[in-house]
């Protein structure tokens, strides 16, 4: 069962509650942030073409690449992941991390994901289209969980 906060529409789910399959909005391009959406006038939030990471991915990931920090608490972990990660994936992007929110179901997980693309220009856009980047990235963390476009927030912990 997930921890629910805030009325239980923030959760942080378990990782095998981690979806695997994106939602509608998730899976929409958005457009450029910033510009006006046509049908309702409103102007056009950012949003991160990222890879969602639950806390256990990221702790997994300190425990391969720095074994001497196994015991070490969770939250150390995530601060430790969040300083080493970008020194393990490619350069080619100079990929960000970002505070993003995961819709599952009708609630919202608040989460870190590695940001593939923003939706500042339509050029970092076509970042979303690159398959080979998005795998090489997926295999380093040894995550499965596909990217998609979500708000970017503020920092959570």
């Amino acid at each position: 069962m997930p921890s629910r906060s805030r009325e239980s529409v923030i959760i942080t789910p378990g990782l095998h509650e981690v979806p695997l399959q994106l939602s509608k909005s998730a899976r929409t391009t958005p457009p450029v942030a910033g510009s006006i959406h046509p049908e309702t006038g409103a102007k056009t939030r950012e949003k991160a073409f990222s890879i969602p990471l639950h806390l256990e991915q990221m702790c997994r990931f300190i425990d391969h690449f720095h074994p001497d920090l196994y015991m070490t608490p969770g939250f150390e972990k995530l601060a430790k992941f969040m300083d080493v990660v970008q020194n393990y994936l490619p350069e080619e992007w100079n990929l960000e991390l970002a505070w993003i929110m995961v819709p599952i179901g009708k609630q919202l997980w608040h989460t870190l994901g590695i940001v593939i693309c923003g939706n500042r220009t339509e050029e970092e856009m076509q970042k979303q289209y690159d398959d080979k980047l998005i795998k090489r990235i997926q295999d380093i963390l040894n995550v499965k969980t596909p990217p998609g476009w979500y708000f970017v927030t503020e920092e959570y912990y």
